[in-house]
């Protein structure tokens, strides 16, 4: 996804960012019952990562 990001001169595709929210997604379904072996603080970073690529002006809508 990187190499469409640059591409695009810094802005997530529709699809991109399509993906990036069925990802979200299955973070939030996820997240909720990972024990302590499972490293959450790990993918709770991701998942705010994720959110704020998703929430970013930089991302396109069509």
């Amino acid at each position: 996804m990187t190499v469409v990001v640059l591409a695009n001169g810094g802005e997530l595709e529709a699809r991109g960012r399509s993906i990036l929210l069925r990802c979200i997604g299955r973070l939030d379904r996820v997240i909720p019952v990972l024990g302590e072996a499972d490293a959450p603080e790990y993918w709770h970073r991701l998942h705010q990562m994720a959110r704020l690529v998703a929430d970013s002006p930089y991302v396109a809508t069509k």
